[in-house]
């Protein structure tokens, strides 16, 4: 974020209090390149609350999803999985493929790079 908001000339500062509004633009990949990976990958299909802190940060509470790695697929449900906000961000790459449901505009697919913490909610 603090990348995209330098590209256009938007001053950023320390961040107090509660985060606002995150804008996420879209990404350069397609979702199928986002799902291609040699090993374990936890695909969330569902999430219900972004949770940052002042302390950076982010825990994302997710319904539902997978966990698949090669042809095996593990369905889970309820799990929070959480970084630092730049660790998590600033790793991440965006598909360009757009949604917009609810509260939500932006990427139809975000793909996070670990280490993460996960754990059932």
């Amino acid at each position: 974020m603090y990348d995209l908001a330098k590209r256009k000339g938007i001053e950023t500062g320390p961040f107090v209090g509660s985060y606002g509004n995150v804008v996420v633009e879209p990404g350069d990949h397609s979702m199928e390149q986002l799902k291609q990976y040699n090993g374990p990958i936890l695909v969330v299909k569902s999430f219900s609350s972004f949770m940052p802190d002042p302390n950076g940060r982010v825990k994302l509470e997710c319904r539902q999803g997978y966990l698949a790695d090669g042809s095996k697929r593990t369905d889970v449900t309820n799990f929070i999985f959480g970084s630092f906000y730049w660790d998590m961000f600033g790793n991440a790459r965006f598909s360009r493929e757009m949604m917009h449901t609810g509260n939500y505009h932006g990427p139809k697919a975000m793909r996070f790079e670990g280490p993460f913490e996960v754990r059932k909610n």
